[in-house]
């Protein structure tokens, strides 16, 4: 690796491009953990330092979920815990802006909380480093092969090779004092990560999908068990949610209940369904190519919807210009909405179980309809898409402003859609704002033959509205305002 640091590590220098700390290898050992550094002084700054670090790790943590084959869900939290463990090892050397402990749900006060001198570069890649190892969890393989080790290696690798780039030319006592650090907040999250309810939200009884007129069925043509269906045991991360009196999470930004379910022909359900078939037997090659771009499924490759924001987010920022401490700030706000966006989702989803369109279309309609995207295994209402990228477009909008990008993280792969087997071969796309983004991956549902358009609109309304709780909960700075 070719970075450029002076000598000592507290000046203006700036590695090269996110791509150098983009490689996964060998690299030296980690610093062991120790009492924390001396206090700073205004040399010592995050501005003072790129942002390479966390975009090498967007994209470390893309390729991890994509390994993992994790579900939406999982990938959110990853994304959320990890990036909020890179803001939290930068953020006492980012004037006026303050730590999340205190805000977010049960979690305390940072164990480093004050202003330190430390390498800001290498503690974010320490604590990081540490959350994504001891967070990372794969979905079983065939035969029931545990693909978690396998991700964790890789993401272990990822953080030795950038711990050696960052620490090429730096005094050892500095390299030591921002581990010390990094690993700090590290521990922290990582305890507060193992209480809420992860690791247990599948403990008792097997979930059982309710039967009857209407409600979620297994789907053509995978026929897969039900997703993550307890996943409302799962503490958000700003989110205040109650229980009914069953014990089922009541979520604070939950939609309008859907059009009551009904068979028949020209009822406001039926022409919902309608819309759907319609939309499939007319798809255009551009509608066809957006609901590849955003498809984003569980396939060994994508990060998921939350990765392809979080790869929006990542390269939103550092086209922007932004130094260690803005992006770290808006890299972990951007994952904090979408991870509380898809549990306010999956508490819908499992609320409501509405029966997905192919299965109305196929019982009501036509025997033989089939969609363009392979419907996944979990309830209709809401859209994750629809949820996740609102609330994604909403954090965005507000701590960047209204702008235009250009999303390049799927450019050159070759996708297959059904029912023909046809190859697509993805573009980067331009967009003139991220709200204009969210819109586009919501309607990729529609082409895709997998939502009902309520459940569409329903739901870009649920992400914003989750969004914008969580942006009054988790306050960086008073309003979470553009920089």
């Amino acid at each position: 690796m070719d970075a450029v640091h002076e000598s000592d590590g507290w000046g203006g220098a700036r590695a090269s491009r996110r791509k150098v700390l983009q490689g996964a290898g060998a690299g030296v050992g980690l610093a062991l953990v120790g009492t924390g550094p001396a206090r700073a002084t205004p040399a010592t700054l995050a501005k003072h330092h790129a942002a390479d670090v966390l975009h090498g790790w967007v994209a470390a943590l893309y390729r991890s979920q994509g390994q993992a084959w994790a579900w939406p869900t999982m990938a959110a939290r990853f994304y959320g815990l990890a990036m909020l463990a890179g803001w939290e090892a930068v953020v006492d050397g980012v004037p006026n802006r303050r730590s999340l402990g205190g805000q977010l749900n049960r979690l305390g006060t940072s164990p480093v909380a004050g202003a330190k001198k430390v390498h800001w570069p290498i503690a974010a890649n320490a604590a990081i480093g540490h959350v994504a190892a001891a967070t990372a969890v794969g979905v079983p393989g065939p035969g029931g092969l545990d693909r978690t080790p396998a991700v964790r290696e890789g993401l272990v690798s990822h953080r030795q090779s950038t711990h050696a780039a960052l620490s090429r030319g730096v005094a050892a006592s500095t390299v030591n004092a921002a581990v010390r650090h990094g690993e700090a907040v590290g521990r922290w999250l990582v305890a507060w990560a193992a209480a809420d309810g992860f690791d247990q939200r599948d403990a008792g009884a097997t979930y059982v999908p309710p039967v009857g007129p209407g409600l979620w069925v297994t789907t053509h043509p995978n026929f897969g068990a039900a997703i993550e269906p307890n996943w409302h045991r799962v503490r958000p991360f700003a989110l205040q949610v109650t229980r009914d009196a069953n014990g089922r999470a009541v979520c604070p930004a939950a939609p309008t209940p859907p059009i009551p379910y009904d068979p028949t022909p020209g009822s406001a359900f039926h022409r919902e369904a309608m819309v759907v078939v319609d939309a499939q037997a007319n798809l255009t090659d551009a509608q066809r190519m957006t609901a590849m771009y955003w498809r984003d499924n569980p396939d060994g490759v994508t990060g998921l919807p939350a990765g392809h924001w979080m790869g929006i987010a990542s390269a939103a920022t550092e086209d922007s210009g932004k130094d260690l401490g803005e992006a770290a700030e808006v890299l972990a706000l951007t994952a904090i909405c979408i991870a509380d966006a898809f549990t306010s989702c999956w508490i819908e989803k499992y609320r409501t179980n509405l029966l997905r369109p192919i299965s109305y279309i196929r019982d009501h309609i036509n025997p033989g309809w089939t969609t363009f995207v392979n419907t996944p295994a979990f309830p209709e209402y809401t859209s994750g898409h629809s949820v996740g990228s609102a609330a994604a477009a909403h954090a965005l909008t507000a701590l960047l402003g209204n702008r235009s990008f250009v999303d390049r993280h799927s450019e050159g792969r070759r996708v297959t859609g059904n029912p023909s087997g046809t190859t697509y071969t993805l573009t980067a796309r331009r967009f003139t704002s991220f709200t204009g983004a969210a819109d586009e991956a919501a309607s990729s549902r529609l082409w895709g033959g997998i939502h009902y358009p309520m459940g569409i609109s329903h739901g870009l309304t649920q992400g914003r509205r989750v969004a914008e709780l969580v942006m009054a909960t988790a306050r960086t700075t008073p309003g979470n305002g553009p920089r």
